[in-house]
């Protein structure tokens, strides 16, 4: 398996993750790259497929290929599997975490809004909670740090709050205009991640970066300012990190 093509795929699929995992050790990025290009391919199925049958099947797929690496079988010729065959035997990874953030894609395909800010809230935590715990035991720190769930929902509920033109161009409505003040008010207070997981803290002062953009277009997703990145973003996550 190629490193340069696992970074480099995650730089362009999902560049926030990216920025994150450089605050991971050296010798755990590979691992955590290979992870989040596998949300990455799971999480855009409701996006590449045209009928629901055919997204049960890519789903189906992943999660047959994942059993067989927890049964000891080979990755197939698949940069992303290969990587991930390498952590769940180096870090011990359970299964049953690979096995929610899957449940949680077929929820996608059914093409339900989540129902208020309580179903918007488990939807955020269920698509987001198991891959930071992940990424948590790549890194070598508590998975069950009470902490993570925090910093997971609102990492996702904020992501989801700028991407609503994204969903709704694919005809999909992830957060009703009518819950957005409920949103922001739930996203509002700062929750201070474990100051000895550098990762956690890059999240969470990624999330608070995207905060302050939104409350300065007063939480209109629509606002082409969004289009833009943060002044400074990657600067701004590193000060943070040396500063908490």
């Amino acid at each position: 398996m190629s490193e340069n093509y696992i970074q480099g795929t995650l730089k362009d699929a999902d560049p926030d993750r990216y920025l994150i995992s450089l605050f991971a050790p050296k010798d755990r990025k590979e691992a955590l790259w290979s992870l989040f290009l596998f949300n990455h391919e799971i999480s855009k199925t409701r996006f590449v497929v045209t009928e629901t049958g055919l997204g049960l099947i890519r789903l189906q797929w992943w999660r047959e290929e994942i059993s067989k690496l927890f049964e000891g079988g080979r990755a197939p010729d698949n940069p992303v599997l290969e990587g991930l065959e390498t952590a769940i035997r180096d870090y011990s990874l359970p299964k049953a975490l690979f096995d929610n953030l899957l449940f949680a894609r077929e929820f996608d395909l059914e093409g339900a809004t989540p129902q208020g800010l309580e179903g918007l809230i488990n939807y955020a935590d269920l698509t987001t909670t198991p891959l930071n715990k992940l990424a948590i035991q790549i890194i070598g720190h508590d998975p069950g740090d009470e902490c993570i769930q925090n910093i997971s929902i609102r990492y996702a509920l904020t992501q989801l709050f700028r991407l609503v033109p994204a969903f709704e161009s694919h005809h999909f409505t992830i957060i009703p205009k009518e819950l957005y003040r409920e949103v922001q008010d739930y996203l509002m207070p700062h929750i201070k991640p474990s100051p000895e997981v550098p990762f956690l803290k890059a999240q969470n002062a990624l999330t608070n970066i995207y905060l302050t953009q939104l409350k300065k277009v007063h939480f209109d997703p629509y606002d082409p300012k969004l289009n833009r990145p943060p002044w400074f973003k990657e600067l701004r996550v590193a000060m943070s990190v040396s500063c908490l």
